[in-house]
């Protein structure tokens, strides 16, 4: 082992090799910390409201997939925010009804959220779905209408503020 150090020392190419090892092991490091982060994509598959006195007991179906490397595993609790055609914002609690809430790497799983929302829900418009993790970002799904019509971050926003400001429904077909 001492003639190979000896050996490298007499080369001044690899001591500059062997010097930025640090550097190059931190860049080494931060490369596959940020390969295998948690990511989750999220959709609605489903909504089922029953109006039972002012207050509708809801089942929501989502599917969430872990496309990381790394198991995480879903928070119990899942908040729900949207907006009545008065601009009146309410914020609702659901909750995962499975036992198991693991999610393996590569692998879809359906979740069935459950709770209270009021009974005018499926009028409703701008939904957001926040969905947290044990490990990883929350993940938002953004639902323009009452068709279950999924929006983008970008393109969500821009109809977002344009019902806030001047109360344009522009994504509103027909």
């Amino acid at each position: 082992m001492d003639a190979v150090i000896e050996v490298a020392k007499a080369y001044p190419w690899t001591t500059t090799i062997i010097n930025s090892s640090g550097i190059c092991g931190l860049i080494v490091w931060l490369a596959n910390l940020w390969r295998g982060r948690v990511r989750v994509r999220a959709q609605i598959i489903r909504d089922w409201v029953a109006s039972k006195d002012g207050h509708s007991p809801a089942t929501i179906l989502i599917e969430l997939e872990n496309v990381g490397r790394e198991a995480s595993s879903v928070r119990q609790a899942v908040e729900a925010t949207f907006l009545f055609a008065n601009r009146q914002r309410v914020v609702c609690s659901l909750s995962i009804s499975e036992p198991d809430r693991t999610l393996a790497p590569v692998t879809p799983k359906t979740f069935t959220l459950t709770g209270s929302l009021p009974e005018n829900y499926v009028f409703s418009y701008f939904r957001v779905f926040r969905v947290r993790f044990s490990r990883g970002a929350t993940v938002r799904v953004r639902i323009l209408n009452c068709d279950g019509e999924q929006a983008g971050f970008l393109r969500f926003t821009w109809l977002y503020f344009l019902f806030k400001r001047f109360g344009a429904l522009r994504h509103i077909k027909g």
